[in-house]
């Protein structure tokens, strides 16, 4: 399995936004579009789309690698887990007086079974998808960066991603961007 990495993807900043913007109005949208317990993750998430101005493009990437059971996460529960974390985290935030607003974090190479944790703080509600996907990096799209620091570089992390050596011992500690856009380099994922 690829090496541990905490990020978020384009798709996960504009979910945060949506629950920045207004944090109240959208934990009742969210509170809503999850009311029915038989409704997929898919449908759910189309219908935050439309309310949010969502790109439909990472929409279909949604369905293709997290929910199509062929896709890499197939075998796993992805749906359920989806749908009930997020209407838990939903609940949590609005236990606040006032609602708090709700931030996603993705985090790979955590396991094998794809899980969701959630983090009730003080000013918002965290939520980390532990996800059992292998990737030599996180997300270049993202307008955010994620780094790691530890003893030593990561053989299993882009070789053109970012890294600072942090002190001058034999086996360095090293600041190794994980996630975000490279400098000079155009290609997304």
């Amino acid at each position: 399995m690829a090496h541990r990495a905490v990020y978020k993807s384009k798709s996960v900043e504009f979910l945060d936004e949506f629950y920045l913007a207004d944090p109240s109005g959208a934990a009742q949208f969210g509170s809503g579009v999850l009311a029915d317990p038989g409704a997929d993750a898919l449908g759910v998430a189309s219908t935050w789309a439309e309310e949010a101005a969502f790109d439909t493009a990472e929409l279909e990437g949604f369905h293709s690698v997290w929910l199509d059971e062929d896709g890499p996460l197939g075998e796993h529960e992805v749906d359920r887990v989806i749908r009930l974390s997020n209407r838990e985290a939903i609940a949590l935030a609005e236990a606040h007086d006032p609602t708090v607003p709700i931030e996603t974090f993705w985090l790979r190479g955590a396991g094998d079974d794809f899980e969701v944790h959630i983090h009730e703080g003080v000013d918002r509600v965290t939520v980390f998808w532990l996800v059992p996907l292998e990737r030599d990096y996180g997300s270049t799209r993202a307008e955010t960066s994620s780094w790691v620091v530890r003893v030593g570089d990561l053989d299993d992390v882009r070789p053109d991603a970012p890294r600072l050596q942090l002190d001058d011992e034999s086996d360095p500690v090293l600041m190794i961007q994980v996630s975000g856009p490279l400098p000079g380099n155009s290609e997304t994922s």
